[in-house]
C-alpha cells in the first residue's frame, strides 16, 4: 500500500514540475490580414448604423471607402479572402445593399456620383432605378431571400411606377409571416394607407411597432 502511495506521489510531483505551455504566438502577418478585413467589416457595420439612424449620406461615404466601385453591377470572379471574415465580394454586396437602401429611403436624395447627385428630379429617379436594379440583380442569385424581397419592395415603393409590385411583395411576406424587418411593415402600412385600407394599415403599423428598435420607423409619412 505504501509503495502505491509513493508511486502516485512521485507521478504527481513530476506532473506539477512540467512547465505551463504558453499560447503559440500568432504571426504578425496573420494579425495584419485579420485586422484589415475586420476593419472593412466594421466600416460596413458602421454604414448600416448610419442607415438605421437616417444618416443616408454618411452611409454612402462609408460604403465608398469599403467598395469604391459600389455603383457597378458587373459580376466579377470572387477573390478568395485571406483569413477569417467576409470575402471582398461579400463585403461589396453588403455595402452595395446599404447604399441602395440609403437611396430608397431618401427618395433618391443622396449624392452617389457627379451625375447622380440628388439635386434634380431626374437624378433622383435615376438613383432609384439603380437601387431597384441592385436588388433585382442580388435576388437573381437568391430568389427566396426574404430580406432581399423586402428591400426590393422598399426601393420599388419609392417609385410611382413600382408601388403595385412593392405592395404585392410585402403583402405576401406579411401574409406568410415572413416579413424580416420593421421597415418592411412600415412600407406596407404606407402602401395600405395610400389604398385606403385603414384596418390593414393599422395592423401593419402594429406589427412594425412590435419588432422595431426605434418606433419612429413605423410613423406614417403623410407626404408620401
Amino acid at each position: 500500500m505504501n509503495v502505491c502511495k509513493s508511486i502516485w506521489a512521485a507521478g504527481l510531483s513530476t506532473l506539477l514540475a512540467l512547465p505551463v505551455l504558453a499560447p503559440a504566438p500568432v504571426s504578425a502577418c496573420g494579425n495584419s490580414v485579420r485586422h484589415k478585413i475586420s476593419h472593412e467589416t466594421r466600416q460596413v457595420q458602421q454604414a448600416e448604423l448610419m442607415l438605421a439612424r437616417g444618416n443616408y449620406q454618411d452611409a454612402i461615404k462609408l460604403v465608398r471607402r469599403v467598395a469604391p466601385e459600389f455603383l457597378s453591377l458587373r459580376s466579377r470572379p470572387a477573390k478568395r479572402g485571406k483569413g477569417p471574415g467576409m470575402s471582398p465580394k461579400q463585403l461589396k454586396n453588403r455595402a452595395q445593399r446599404v447604399a441602395a437602401l440609403a437611396v430608397a429611403r431618401s427618395g433618391g436624395g443622396v449624392r452617389l456620383s457627379q451625375s447622380l447627385d440628388g439635386s434634380s428630379s431626374e437624378a433622383k429617379q435615376a438613383a432609384l432605378a439603380w437601387s431597384v436594379l441592385v436588388f433585382r440583380v442580388h435576388m437573381a442569385k437568391e430568389p427566396n431571400h426574404s430580406g432581399l424581397k423586402a428591400q426590393l419592395a422598399e426601393a420599388l415603393s419609392a417609385q410611382s411606377s413600382g408601388k403595385t409590385e412593392a405592395y404585392d411583395i410585402l403583402r405576401k411576406l406579411a401574409d406568410d409571416d415572413l416579413m424580416p424587418t420593421a421597415h418592411g411593415y412600415a412600407t406596407l402600412a404606407q402602401l395600405e394607407e395610400a389604398r385606403g385600407n385603414t384596418e390593414a394599415r393599422d395592423a401593419a403599423t402594429k406589427r412594425c411597432e412590435t419588432i422595431a428598435v426605434d418606433k419612429k420607423v413605423c410613423e406614417l409619412r403623410r407626404d408620401a
